[in-house]
């Protein structure tokens, strides 16, 4: 685990970036009740909340957005949003698009492209449409070309549920950037991660990454958490993750999150 510099000086202004899935919150459930009152508290002594994501805007939802965060860094980065503003936004080019519907058509590989305005699955089973019932279903290649059935929808990333991640790299690679996280590799554009969308909001709000405060479980956590200030891990997080922060909280389930939010306030960081 990386040396963590406690700051003992008047507390400055801090950015605090939160993944969502297994840091805040899992299975679409609203996150704690401590650890949304420990949010709110920081925020309302003049901190900034960023949710900072691998889900699209589409896919989030309003248990953790009513939190009241001050920016969005959502999609694994391609897209960032402080209050009404999006600062920035890449999309999946369309002939990337089709290729990628083609290749998991014709492998079979269950499949979520994650937009702007919702997700859509590829080779959902019936288990995927019963929980996922209101979300538009994936059918042909052209569904996104002009004139299709999501014709306007902005893709950012898709997420496919292999077994074979390394055939996806293989297939896929220099056009786009894959992310491993064991059971499912998360896909987008290349060059883009939590840490570049995290550097174009502090770019604009003029806050230093050494101000800033990241929580994270997952491989796509890692650029975020060794970068910032303190990045702290959650309990149970993989050996890579843990490797790279400066702090280690408790787990989602323990409410990790508010409970390292109380020991900074202790020690005067926050």
């Amino acid at each position: 685990m990386r040396e963590r510099l406690l700051n003992r000086e008047n507390t400055r202004r801090r950015v605090l970036f939160f993944d969502l899935d297994g840091t805040l919150a899992a299975d679409n459930l609203p996150p704690s009740p401590k650890d949304v009152e420990a949010l709110r508290r920081i925020r309302e002594k003049g901190h900034l909340l960023c949710l900072c994501t691998g889900r699209s805007p589409g896919y989030l939802y309003p248990g953790v957005t009513d939190i009241g965060f001050d920016a969005v860094v959502a999609s694994g980065g391609v897209y960032v949003s402080f209050g009404d503003r999006i600062l920035f936004e890449q999309v999946l080019d369309a002939d990337i698009v089709a290729c990628i519907m083609r290749y998991f058509l014709k492998n079979g590989v269950f499949t979520v492209f994650e937009g702007f305005n919702s997700i859509y699955l590829i080779n959902p089973s019936p288990h995927h449409l019963k929980s996922g019932g209101d979300w538009p279903i994936t059918e042909c290649e052209d569904d996104f070309a002009a004139g299709g059935k999501y014709s306007g929808e902005q893709l950012h990333k898709f997420t496919t549920y292999t077994h074979d991640i390394q055939a996806v790299k293989q297939e896929f690679a220099g056009r786009l950037d894959v992310v491993d996280q064991i059971r499912y590799a998360e896909v987008g554009p290349v060059g883009h991660d939590k840490l570049t969308g995290m550097r174009i909001l502090l770019d604009e709000i003029g806050i230093p990454l050494a101000d800033c405060i990241a929580f994270g479980d997952s491989a796509n956590d890692i650029p975020m958490l060794r970068c910032a200030g303190i990045g702290v891990a959650m309990g149970g997080s993989r050996g890579d993750v843990v490797s790279v922060a400066s702090d280690v909280t408790a787990s989602l389930a323990e409410n990790g999150v508010s409970l390292a939010i109380e020991r900074f306030e202790i020690e005067g960081i926050l």
